[in-house]
């Protein structure tokens, strides 16, 4: 033991040189003279002392294991660096023949003190701890008391393998060696970001894939053959999609008459033609990039190129789950980036590339997070935010004309199926510009759950009525919204299979990464707005109500104004007072499941509809390789309940999709939407055209079916 000590206090460095000899009192009698010495050969010089090198790491063995290596400096207990020689401790590395088998273990070597017979303090023997296990306290004997013989070591417990559960004592078969959970001590990070993938129009895989598609696409009247080429890259905050879909038409039965026997020739007059309509845009050519993304929302950094899934900037009172893919024959490409410090942040969102229509930008201000300690919840949190967005073409009216036949309404269509109003080939036309002032703090901030409360004002500026009616002149309007976020993240669950994990983890000798098992999200606001100003103006549904907004019966949707249009008609009403509750739950590589219910109600006596009732329910599986599936349901605009899930009016929007593995390398792809395309009526007679070459439609933008099956060879890990 006293060589194990020496070998412990080398690798410390050398001793403490002890202390001199105190000096003698001044009225001590001097010692007498020495004799003097006879002469002796001069000593040779000395010789400048060289740097010596480090004394290498010792080999000791503790209670039958065997040190071979220290991973720390000596500390206190406390943490302090220390250079004592005794009552300090040490992260090591031990090692130990247990059978047959070596067992590697992490451990804590504790050198405590003991008095020495003068009642000096001197090393004692060493003591090894383990994760997970109690630690003993040594006795402090005297330097003369008898140590007692020591006992063989009882044979050390073992790392558990996957799916394995430690056993009690008396189930352990003779001379089986108990196994240990590996106690994470990484800590189980606060799961923070969106919950679900709700506001997706289309599946993504969520495991990392290449593989082709072969099946078939039905959209409106049509079917189609579908090649589609896949791939799908996920490694750690990067993911990255490739791939689009190619259709040949098979079978189209737009132009098919019961009544009208010659046009069963129209139904495969055009079999074998390649869908130009996927690629009669500047934009389209982006399509082989399905998204390019780098972290989760509200990270400190988050980059997402992408034509899958919404777009939201700060609180969502301007611009809330954008979806630039609302027509099926549409599929744009949009980027968000954000970035935040302590001290401040900036989110930005842009699109559809390459040609940006829609932009928008969110900076904030931390006053207090560069001065203020981490436990100071409210002064780390507080934030001052100034937002601005902007639709930099937004159509007022449309271009339309009356019927000749029976006077209805018929909206201006071009050769590329795209409406037509004034100023709407020009880069920037009539502009609806947003801004908003923002500020939010975190009112509790625990190891499971979080609170933040925020209040905004937003106010949005209108253009005037350029046509020959000019039916309304620019104006502008705002609302305030109080709110709240309580966030909650519990349970733990691994970040990846023990089989990916490095072998030091598999081995025992480091934690697993965890991560929480369970999150729920549930956001409330209240809010009072002008009847002239809509909250989260540029929606989910933007796309289609800055065109066509509001419900009508299916025959007269060329009769509805612009989202511009209808707010300018609110001019004299009441203001609203509005609610919005968003609730989000996520078992996590299980299920998720977010609502969503807007309501507004007019404060006074009104003629006009409020039109800010809405519901959507989201529903998907996640994580699991094996099978994948999502479901998004919109309900917007209605007045009662009486249509939900009917799929008769033009206000209900669906998307879904799903995934399963069959084989390791072959795969079931399904999707389906109920979204909007342009529409004509019978004596629309859509395939004419006038001097001008405009088509002119009675529908404008109506709900159609949309689906696709393929058969997927490839590979997925």
């Amino acid at each position: 033991m006293i060589v194990a000590l020496v070998l412990f206090a080398a690798a410390q460095g050398a001793a403490p040189t002890p202390p001199a000899p105190e000096t003698p009192p001044a009225t001590a009698a001097p010692p007498a003279a020495a004799p003097e010495a006879p002469p002796t050969e001069a000593a040779p010089p000395a010789v400048p002392p060289t740097e010596a090198a480090p004394p290498a790491e010792p080999t000791t063995v503790v209670d039958g294991w065997t040190i071979v290596s220290f991973t720390s400096e000596p500390r206190l207990p406390d943490g302090r660096p220390t250079e004592e020689r005794c009552g300090f401790e040490r992260d090591v590395v031990v090692e130990k023949l247990v059978g047959t088998e070596k067992v590697i273990k992490r451990a804590l070597l504790r050198i405590p003190c003991e008095k020495d017979a003068a009642g000096a303090l001197v090393p004692g023997a060493p003591l090894l701890t383990f994760p997970g296990e109690p630690a003993a306290t040594p006795p402090v004997v005297a330097a003369t008391e008898p140590k007692k013989e020591e006992q063989p070591a009882p044979p050390a417990p073992r790392p558990c393998a996957q799916g394995e559960k430690p056993l009690p004592k008396d189930k352990l078969p003779p001379g089986a060696v108990a196994c240990v959970e590996m106690e994470s001590e990484l800590g189980v990070p606060f799961l923070k970001g969106e919950l679900t993938r709700f506001g997706d129009v289309q599946i993504t895989n969520q495991k990392s894939s290449f593989g082709v598609g072969i099946g078939a696409a039905a959209l409106d009247d049509a079917l189609f053959l579908q090649l589609r080429p896949d791939v799908n890259v996920h490694w750690g905050p990067f993911a990255l999609g490739l791939g689009t879909p190619l259709r040949f038409e098979l079978l189209d039965f737009s132009q098919l008459s019961l009544n009208d026997p010659s046009s069963a020739g129209t139904v495969v007059a055009e079999t074998g033609r390649f869908r130009t309509e996927d690629w009669d845009q500047l934009e389209d050519f982006f399509r082989p990039l399905r998204y390019l993304t780098w972290g989760r929302k509200e990270d400190r950094l988050y980059v997402d190129v992408n034509r899958v899934h919404p777009v939201t900037l700060g609180h969502g009172q301007l611009v809330r789950r954008y979806n630039p893919n609302l027509d099926i024959d549409e599929d744009n490409l949009m980027v968000a980036a954000d970035g935040y410090t302590d001290v401040g942040g900036v989110e930005l969102i842009a699109g559809p590339l390459p040609m940006p229509r829609l932009i928008g930008g969110l900076f904030f201000l931390k006053p207090m997070g560069g001065f203020v300690k981490d436990d100071d919840v409210l002064g780390k949190s507080w934030s001052i935010g100034l937002s601005f967005v902007s639709d930099l073409n937004a159509p007022t009216v449309l271009d339309k004309r009356a019927n000749p036949a029976d006077g209805r309404t018929q909206l201006a269509v071009d050769s590329s199926g795209q409406f037509l109003w004034s100023g709407r080939n020009n880069p920037v036309g009539d502009v609806v510009q947003g801004v908003g002032l923002d500020t939010e703090v975190k009112v509790l901030k625990l190891d499971v759950v979080d609170i933040k409360v925020y209040g905004d004002w937003s106010q949005l500026f209108f253009p005037a009525d350029k046509s020959a009616s000019q039916a309304f002149g620019a104006f502008s309007a705002g609302g305030a919204t109080v709110g709240s976020l309580l966030r909650m993240s519990f349970g733990e669950t691994p970040v990846r299979p023990i089989n990916q994990e490095k072998e030091e983890v598999r081995a025992g000798q480091a934690p697993r990464e965890m991560k929480a098992a369970h999150a729920v999200r549930v956001r409330l606001e209240g809010r009072t707005f002008d009847p002239r100003y809509l909250p989260s103006y540029f929606n989910t549904m933007y796309e289609v109500d800055r065109l066509q907004f509001g419900t009508v019966e299916h025959g007269a949707r060329a009769s509805l104004p612009t989202k511009i249009g209808f707010l300018a008609e609110q001019e004299g009403e009441p203001w609203r007072l509005g609610t919005y509750l968003e609730a989000s739950y996520s078992w996590i590589d299980a299920v998720g499941a977010t609502v969503v219910y807007e309501d507004a109600l007019p404060l006074g006596q009104g003629t006009e509809p409020v039109r800010n009732r809405n519901l959507a329910i989201h529903l998907e599986t996640s994580g699991g390789g094996f099978l994948q599936l999502f479901a998004s349901y919109h309900y917007r605009n209605f007045d009662d309940l009486s249509g939900l899930f009917t799929f008769a009016t033009d206000n209900e929007i669906l998307y879904g999709g799903g995934r399963i593995e069959l084989l390791p390398f072959l795969f079931l792809n399904a999707g389906v939407q109920r979204a909007f395309r342009l529409g004509f009526d019978d004596d629309d007679v859509a395939g004419t055209a006038d001097s001008r070459g405009r088509r002119y439609s009675s529908i404008g933008l109506s709900n159609v079916w949309a689906g696709n099956f393929d058969v997927e060879l490839g590979w997925q890990f």
